[in-house]
């Protein structure tokens, strides 16, 4: 039986204690920085989130992991109540940014013809907006939809990076680990 490989690996998941079999811990109103190594095979681009929540709660809070260098990605939130929280971390590849990334290469090496690439772009928004929640969300990224047709002006906006369009596509979650937050001031 054939096994698929994960879209994006994470590991190397700090901070951990005992690969997270005992809870770290921190005080309260104190940063919890969390970094993991995140990469994928090839050209695509990747995002990450930090998401966190008070243990057997349900709504996560989140927070856009940041890239450090080579493969390492960092995310901090502050914990405020004085309980036992858990945190995860998810990957994916951002399907729109590597859309940008390899847009912009062909723009600034000067290929004329980009009419392919801006109907791709100009679908991968229709897209997003079929999964918009909101209203004015949707709207405004048809709109944008509507404006990459294959003209220069759009084309050097598209290029300029001044667009940018979330989708969680083939999600990757790292298992969830928990912390404990005393008012205490030592730290693990």
């Amino acid at each position: 039986m054939s096994r698929a490989f994960p879209s994006v690996v994470i590991e190397n998941l700090q901070p951990l204690i005992d690969g997270g079999r005992y809870p770290i811990k921190r005080i309260v109103g104190e940063d919890l920085v969390v970094d993991a190594d995140i990469f994928k095979d090839g050209h695509d681009v990747v995002a990450a989130i930090l998401k966190w929540r008070v243990l057997g709660k349900r709504p996560w809070r989140e927070t856009p992991m940041n890239f450090v260098d080579n493969d390492r990605w960092r995310g901090v939130c502050t914990l405020y109540d004085e309980t036992i929280h858990e945190y995860t971390v998810e990957a994916w590849t951002d399907t729109f940014r590597s859309w940008q990334s390899e847009f912009t290469k062909k723009f600034e090496a000067g290929v004329s013809d980009l009419r392919s690439e801006a109907l791709e772009g100009a679908a991968l928004l229709e897209a997003a907006a079929k999964r918009a929640r909101d209203r004015a969300d949707r709207k405004r990224l048809l709109e944008l939809s509507r404006q990459i047709s294959p003209n220069e002006r759009a084309i050097g906006r598209i290029a300029s990076g001044c667009w940018s369009c979330p989708g969680k596509f083939r999600l990757v979650r790292i298992q969830k680990f928990t912390q404990s937050l005393d008012q205490a001031s030592s730290r693990c």
